[in-house]
This record gives structure tokens, C-alpha cells and sequence, in this order.
């Protein structure tokens, strides 16, 4: 890549900044105390390890705890100025540093300088303002957490040489262009931001470099596309997502996933870093959640495909098997099978017709298919019945109907009327008495035992004035006389016989 040109000269540098800061530190290593005071500070380092300073002004390295080895954490209180570079390096075995201030505090690039390998896990920094003129710390191999308390003044670049971490900003945030600053957009922007970052850190150390590679970085924006802003003075912005980027190296935008194209997260990363783990360059990403920039992977940068949205789709007919939406985002389609319901469906009746009913679809609402019409069964009769009967008397005709009706659904289908012809009077003799030598007889009354009319009256026999019974006499026996009423009441029962079985023969 282009962007390397900067990085062998610089990585010279910083190590040679580190072998004389080594040996620097080395002359003072012999005088180590366990408290003190240095420049308007008391300090203390107890036998736990912890290390205190108390006092104003700036603090800056002092062989008091100049690569000490027993050093477990760092705590600085009071009007803390400035923190200098170099002011607390080489402490590997520290795992915490706070400093507090009740005045604007400056943190100059390096104040918290360690070697691989340190033990380092947080850095809390509070104070009014919070002015970070460059990277302030190197880790290279486990999570940091910076908290940042107060209105906080970021320079281009001040993460962008650190791995593995963390940043936490309880305040506002700002991001300062020195003066003769320059802010790339568009095409390559990321990579043209990031190199440059590079180089204007060192524009102090070599004023000459910056001036001999700046066209360059310039004339690669032009062909590529990519706009630049210069900065001729200093200039403080509000520190947002779109160009928190710089503080970390470059600003990179998300590209948003569709329906299924991955896409990537809005992150921030600083590219080409020297990685003395794995010794070789990486780049390191960025996420900004909630007012925190954490440390993160080139997976996490994924974003998974958002999948169709079918949700204020419609089902529409598509042919005879299915019914089709469209995703609202890309217009995929999505086929499905029609759910097929009967509409319209009844059975045949007696006297009306039935329908097999159309075939729709529960979701489209499409109509599939028409049905067909079912012919009515007609009436099944069952047995005729006597319906209305006024019954036959002696002298009057009787009637009835004879109705049929459905077995199936009741209703009537047939009724026919029907008369019984008067069968007359049957008669007997009523009141029927036989005279006697002292008392008249009577031959009685034809009655009808049926409505009970006296048909014919009987006349009075005379009593005959013969002897008593018990004398001899010629004149037929009372026997013979029950013989002969016998064969009378036969001869009526006959008749009335005859009558009945005319009237069946009419029916």
C-alpha cells in the first residue's frame, strides 16, 4: 500500500525514542525512595505497591517510580496541570492509574508509557476539561478501559496507535484541528485520513518530512476522487459519530445490509499498527455504542442481512397453485400455496336445488373455481293418514281426507277427500210384552240402537180372557213365541250386515 512510506522512518523513531528514555531512566533508578516531594507534589509508595501523589502543577518522570517493578496502581490528586510524557514509564506491573484534578488538566502524548507486556486494565482521567494531545499511553497485549470524566478536548489521531481498547466519556466531547490540518472525505478517504494522522503527529520532530510527503498524500486524494478541507488555524468541533473517527485514526460508513447482503457496522479504525505479539502491522476497529468506543474484531463489524420484509405486504393471485407477495424493501417475491375454502355450498332439498359451492382462497381471496348445481330430490311419500274425518251417522254422510306427506322434509304432498254414505237406521224391538188372559200385551218399538230414535211404534195387544195358564190349552207354547222373535232379531242383523259392507264397497 501507499500509505507505508511513513512507517519505517517512524517506527525508527519511536524506537529510539524508547532505548533513550530506557537508558535515561536508568540513571535514575539507583535513588529510588518510598516518598518524597518533586516539583510541588508529595508522593508515597507504600508497600502494597500503590503510588500517591498529592500537589500542583505538571507531574513529569522522576526516578521515584522510574521503572519500578513493585508499582501496582497510581493514583494523582490535586490541581493537576499537565501530565508529561514519559511521566509514569515504564511501569509494567501497575493495573490501574487515576488522576483527579480540579483544575483543566493537559495529557501529553506518552504519559503513560509501558512496554509489552504490562499489566495494565484501566485508566481513569477527571477533570473540568480534559485536553489529550496524542496517543497517552502503548498496550499491546490485554483489554484497557479509559474513563474519561469531564468535557473532553480529543486531537486527530490520539487512539489511532493502541490496541485493544476501550474508551468510556462521561461529558461532551470535542474533536481540536491543530492549525494546517487537513480533513479527508470521499473515496479513500479512510486510508488518506489514517496515513496522514501519521504524519502530522511527527510534523514537529520533522518538520521537513511533513512538507516532503504532504503533496503526495494530496495528489492521491485528487485522483482518487477524495475531497480535503484544510484547517489554517485551530479549530474546536463537537465530537459526533461522523468524525469521532479521527480520533482513532479514520471514519468509516456503515454499509447497511439488505434483504441478504451482508453489511458492516459504522466503526472507526487506525490501520497498519505494529503488533510486536504477532509481530506484523494489523488494523484496529472501533464501535461507538452509548457514548463508548470499544475495542472490536473484524467480525464484529458484520452486520447480518436484515431478511425480507413481508410484513405490510399484500397476497395477490399469482395462477392456479398460488398466491404471491412482494418484500417491501426489494420486491422479492414470496410464493405460497392458495388455502382453499368453499363458499356458496348447499345441500338439495325436496323442492329446491343444491350447490357444490365456489373454491376461494382464505388469504388472496381469489375465486379458484365454480361449482355446480345439485338437483332437488323430490318428495319421498310415506303412508296415507285419515285427516278431518266427520264420521257417518244413520241418516247423515261422513267425509274425510286422505293426505300424504314427505318422510324427508313433512311437507304434504298429497290429499284426496273422501265421503261415507249414512248406513240408516238398525233397529230392535224395545219394550216387546205378551198379553195375558187379565192384561193387554204390547208388540213394542222398532228403536235404533245406534242413535236411539223410535223408528215405529208398537201397538197394545188385548188380554186374551183365557183360563189361567195351568189349564190344558192348544194355543202354541211361550217357547214357540222366543223362536220366532230369534229368527226376527237374525233377519235385522243380516240386514244391517248387507248395509255395512255396501258402505265398504263405495269407499
Amino acid at each position: 500500500m501507499q500509505k507505508s512510506f511513513a512507517r519505517k522512518p517512524i517506527s525508527v523513531l519511536l524506537s529510539l525514542l524508547m532505548v533513550l528514555s530506557v537508558f535515561g531512566g536508568l540513571a535514575f533508578s539507583a535513588s529510588a525512595e518510598s516518598s518524597g516531594t518533586y516539583d510541588g507534589f508529595s508522593w508515597t509508595l507504600n508497600d502494597d505497591g500503590a503510588l500517591t501523589f498529592t500537589g500542583s502543577g505538571s507531574i513529569r518522570q522522576d526516578n521515584a517510580w522510574y521503572r519500578k517493578d513493585e508499582i501496582t496502581s497510581v493514583t494523582a490528586t490535586g490541581a493537576i496541570e499537565q501530565v508529561n510524557g514519559d511521566a509514569f514509564f515504564g511501569n509494567q506491573n501497575a493495573t490501574s492509574y487515576t488522576i483527579e484534578s480540579t483544575c483543566d488538566l493537559r495529557v501529553v502524548r506518552d504519559a503513560i508509557f509501558v512496554y509489552n507486556g504490562s499489566k495494565m486494565e484501566t485508566v481513569t482521567i477527571t477533570a473540568p476539561k480534559i485536553t489529550l494531545t496524542g496517543t497517552p499511553y502503548y498496550n499491546y497485549n490485554q483489554p484497557m478501559e479509559l474513563t474519561l470524566n469531564g468535557d473532553v478536548y480529543f486531537q486527530p489521531g490520539t487512539f489511532s496507535e493502541m490496541f485493544n481498547l476501550s474508551v468510556h466519556v462521561n461529558g461532551d466531547s470535542y474533536v481540536v484541528y491543530p492549525a494546517d490540518f487537513y480533513i479527508f472525505s470521499g473515496p479513500g478517504a479512510a486510508d488518506l485520513q489514517n496515513e496522514y494522522n501519521i504524519l502530522a503527529r511527527y510534523k514537529m520532530m520533522d518538520p521537513q518530512m511533513y512538507e516532503d510527503i504532504l503533496p503526495d498524500i494530496l495528489a492521491r486524494a485528487d485522483e482518487n476522487g477524495c475531497t480535503y478541507t484544510h484547517y489554517e488555524e485551530e479549530t474546536a468541533e463537537a465530537l459526533t459519530e461522523e468524525n469521532a473517527g479521527l480520533a482513532f485514526g479514520s471514519t468509516y460508513v456503515a454499509a447497511q445490509p439488505d434483504c441478504v447482503a451482508e453489511g458492516t457496522r459504522a466503526h472507526y479504525f487506525a490501520s497498519g499498527l505494529w503488533d510486536y505479539n504477532a509481530n506484523k502491522t494489523v488494523d484496529c476497529y472501533y464501535l461507538y455504542e452509548n457514548g463508548t468506543y470499544v475495542s472490536a474484531t473484524a467480525d464484529d463489524l458484520v452486520m447480518a442481512p436484515t431478511g425480507h420484509d413481508y410484513t405490510d405486504a399484500e397476497w395477490t393471485y399469482a395462477d392456479a397453485d398460488q398466491h404471491v407477495r412482494y418484500c417491501t424493501v426489494c420486491n422479492e417475491p414470496d410464493y405460497e400455496a392458495h388455502d382453499v375454502i368453499v363458499r356458496g355450498a348447499g345441500d338439495a332439498t325436496c323442492t329446491d336445488e343444491g350447490y357444490t359451492g365456489d373454491e376461494y382462497c382464505s388469504v388472496c381471496g381469489e375465486r379458484l373455481s365454480e361449482g355446480t348445481i345439485i338437483p332437488a330430490k323430490g318428495h319421498t311419500d310415506g303412508d296415507p293418514v285419515a285427516e278431518n274425518v266427520v264420521p257417518a251417522t244413520c241418516t247423515k254422510d261422513g267425509s274425510y281426507d286422505v293426505v300424504t306427506y314427505c318422510t324427508v322434509c313433512g311437507e304434504e304432498t298429497h290429499r284426496v277427500a273422501k265421503t261415507e254414505k249414512a248406513f240408516g237406521h238398525i233397529t230392535e224391538v224395545v219394550g216387546a210384552k205378551e198379553a195375558t188372559a187379565t192384561e193387554d200385551g204390547y208388540t213394542g218399538d222398532e228403536v235404533c240402537t245406534v242413535c236411539g230414535e223410535t223408528i215405529k211404534t208398537g201397538n197394545v195387544i188385548p188380554a186374551t180372557g183365557e183360563p189361567t195358564p195351568d189349564e190344558p190349552t192348544d194355543e202354541p207354547t211361550d217357547n214357540n213365541k222366543g223362536g220366532w222373535d230369534f229368527i226376527g232379531k237374525l233377519f235385522n242383523w243380516l240386514i244391517e250386515l248387507f248395509r255395512m259392507f255396501t258402505r265398504w264397497i263405495q269407499k
